[in-house]
């Protein structure tokens, strides 16, 4: 399996081969020997979910981010391909299924967000004949 973030060894590589499940993710403090896990990276490794919460950390290239749309003064949207947004939320969902704390948290701050939507770049439609005079012109 090609891991699109890290530079691996072959032996974790090996791990990963044919893993249809998450992957524990670690933490290691400054200068401890102690790895405490905080999350799990799902098995198409686009989504880091973090442990007994309704947060995700989801894989984002550096094109997306230059191409990112503001929504208000606050908020961009940052395009991201749907598989990895649907892996996500099914993560989410599995590590809240038996937390209905964690998802009446999530609920209610649903509520304070509210939706946007994308319009599309629009331009203005010529007919043929217009932009040959145009280029007549020319």
């Amino acid at each position: 399996m090609k891991v699109p973030f890290a530079k691996l060894p072959n032996k974790v590589k090996g791990l990963l081969k044919g893993s249809n499940k998450g992957h524990r993710i670690r933490i290691t403090p400054f200068a401890t020997s102690q790895h405490y896990a905080i999350g799990t990276i799902n098995s198409e490794l686009t989504a880091i979910v973090i442990d007994e919460t309704a947060t995700a950390y989801i894989k984002i290239e550096r094109e997306h981010l230059e191409h990112e749309v503001p929504v208000d003064d606050d908020y961009n949207a940052i395009l991201i391909k749907r598989h990895v947004s649907k892996s996500a939320k099914r993560a989410l969902d599995e590590n809240l299924a038996n937390n209905s704390k964690g998802v009446r948290q999530w609920k209610k701050a649903l509520k304070k967000h509210e939706p946007f939507i994308i319009l599309p770049r629009v331009r203005k439609n010529t007919s043929s004949r217009a932009r040959s005079k145009r280029r007549a012109h020319q």
